[in-house]
């Protein structure tokens, strides 16, 4: 018997089934190996775990955003370090951050999983009931690795499910039910806003058509904004209430480029997707395209097909030349006056792919000669490079999250400067600082998005001589800065390298890190003791990871 009349392929329970046991499967190696798995750590494990970790610190689930976190910067509002009310914080609060972490990752895939097999079975494909055709998809989108912990993109397959209901007038429970959850596990800056943005262009379109308004969609539309108020107070507290300051990000600052730079960029985004937003589409794009240019030669193509198509291509090209000499005064002058960052629409290309692909799909099945053994064909391939996008591939050169954190390493640090924790402060060097604040170190140095611009022009004094040696560590923190780290210019960006060269000059203000705080430096390199008078090396401790030297200031 071929393998595509096999009964599975025709049974939506025994493909339902097996999707989860794939789901299962893809997560099985985070719950064997535990603390031993290897995470992302580039905007992850070196932010936005720690922002959660910082929070939890200090007690409390939800803190005011005026509950000051005195771990880091000398003191940061909460709302700076984490700028949300969201669920994804209760597992964090119960499992710790590793489980609550796998936990949020296991919940975005089903919540995407399900998602997606609702918006095609129920809406995008109910003229197609051929199981295959809508559970494939989903599981692709399932096991596509979501950034980080909230359901902001995983999630949107089923918002687009609730707004179709209510869309057509469907005010079942349910649909409430999904917004609810979405404006409570999504960012309303990543992906929320855009997507208000495109269904009210719809909701005004459509009342221009047909001449009337829908308004269960029109208070759906509402009710998720006014529930992300509620999500997002912190967020909102810190730029419009008393808790404000002037940000950091007032300085940032992108060089232009040129147009050629930008459309390869445009390309590289439509290809192949971007780190933040992963779609892994250049599979897929294949057959998608190749319908596209088929069903347009012969006037064909769908109107919603057409429409996301040229969503996707759109918003591509957005990013690529947002920051180009033609596009980037009137993005300027836009985001002086709306702040949000346009190019952020690139967090939609992942359910637009696969919806897309669903949308492709019928027609390679039931058209093409070889259609039924094409279509599995293309599921089976997109499922292997999704595996082979697994973190324990991705990361396989990465140090685990046990390693990462390394606590017997800083538990003899602890030992070792023998003080309250709160007492001193401390500065990275070689090293990503997440490392200390997990072990509770109090730091002058970290990565945050928003935080006071007088924070920035007060410890760049301490690295300033170092940044003027690299033009990459001085661009990116006087374009950015959103890393206020104790860059080395022999170190450079490097800061996994557990065996690195020693520093023959580190060109800190000590004066500088003294007046701030600091007194102790915890660097991966040795430190030239002949040119560094200011500071004497205290000890090394070794982990099962790490080797720090620890350097205290005279």
């Amino acid at each position: 018997m071929q393998l595509y009349n096999s009964k599975i392929f025709s049974n939506e329970k025994a493909l339902v089934r097996l999707s989860l046991g794939i789901i299962l499967l893809y997560f099985l190696p985070y719950l064997i190996y535990g603390e031993n798995s290897r995470l992302q750590i580039m905007d992850n494990l070196d932010s936005n775990l720690i922002w959660v970790q910082l929070i939890l610190n200090e007690g409390l689930l939800f803190p005011s955003p005026n509950t000051n976190i005195e771990q880091v910067f000398n003191g940061l509002p909460a709302s700076a370090v984490y700028p949300y009310y969201d669920i994804s914080l209760i597992p964090f609060h119960f499992l710790g951050i590793y489980w609550g972490y796998i936990f949020n990752k296991i919940l975005m895939s089903l919540m995407g999983f399900w998602g997606m097999f609702f918006l095609l079975k129920k809406h995008l494909l109910k003229d197609h009931q051929v199981p295959l055709l809508y559970t494939g998809p989903a599981l692709l989108y399932a096991l596509l690795p979501f950034w980080s912990f909230m359901g902001s993109v995983s999630l949107l397959p089923a918002l687009l499910y609730a707004y179709y209901n209510l869309f057509n007038g469907d005010v079942n429970w349910r649909n409430w039910v999904i917004l609810s959850i979405y404006a409570l596990y999504s960012s309303l800056v990543l992906t929320g806003i855009f997507v208000l943005v495109l269904l009210g262009l719809l909701f005004v379109f459509d009342a221009g058509i047909n001449k009337k308004l829908r308004l269960t969609f029109g208070f759906g539309l509402l009710y998720l904004s006014l529930c992300y108020l509620l999500s997002h107070y912190p967020l909102l507290y810190a730029f419009f209430g008393e808790g404000g300051f002037i940000s950091h990000r007032i300085e940032f600052y992108f060089p232009p480029h040129g147009w050629k730079f930008a459309l390869v960029k445009s390309l590289k985004l439509f290809f192949f997707g971007k780190f933040h937003a992963y779609s892994i589409q250049p599979l897929i794009s294949l057959p998608i395209l190749g319908l596209f240019l088929f069903q347009k030669f012969r006037k064909q193509v769908g109107l919603k097909y057409f429409i996301l198509l040229l969503i996707l291509g759109l918003t591509s090209l957005l990013h690529g030349f947002k920051d180009s000499y033609t596009l980037s005064p009137f993005i300027t002058d836009f985001t002086a006056i709306v702040p949000i960052q346009l190019h952020r629409f690139i967090f939609l290309h992942p359910v637009l792919w696969y919806v897309l692909l669903a949308m492709a799909m019928p027609f390679l099945y039931h058209n093409l000669k070889k259609g039924k053994e094409l279509s599995l064909l293309i599921i089976s391939l997109q499922l292997i490079i999704l595996f082979c996008f697994h973190g324990f591939v991705r990361f396989a050169d990465k140090p685990t999250y046990r390693e990462f954190i390394d606590k017997a390493c800083f538990e003899e640090i602890k030992k070792m400067i023998d003080k309250p924790l709160d007492s001193y402060r401390v500065i990275s060097v070689g090293m990503l600082p997440s490392s200390s604040q997990f072990n509770g170190f109090y730091t002058l140095d970290g990565y945050f998005p928003n935080y006071p611009l007088s924070y920035k022009h007060e410890f760049q004094r301490i690295i300033a001589e170092e940044l003027e040696k690299d033009t990459l560590i001085k661009n990116l923190f006087y374009g950015w800065g959103s890393t206020a780290y104790g860059f080395s210019a022999e170190r450079r960006d490097d800061f996994l390298n557990n065996h690195p060269p020693p520093i023959q000059k580190l060109a800190f203000d000590f004066e500088a890190f003294k007046q701030m705080g600091g007194e102790y430096i915890l660097s991966t390199a040795m430190i030239n003791p002949d040119e560094h008078p200011d500071i004497s090396l205290l000890g090394i401790a070794s982990g099962i990871y790490w080797n720090i030297h620890v350097y205290q200031v005279k």
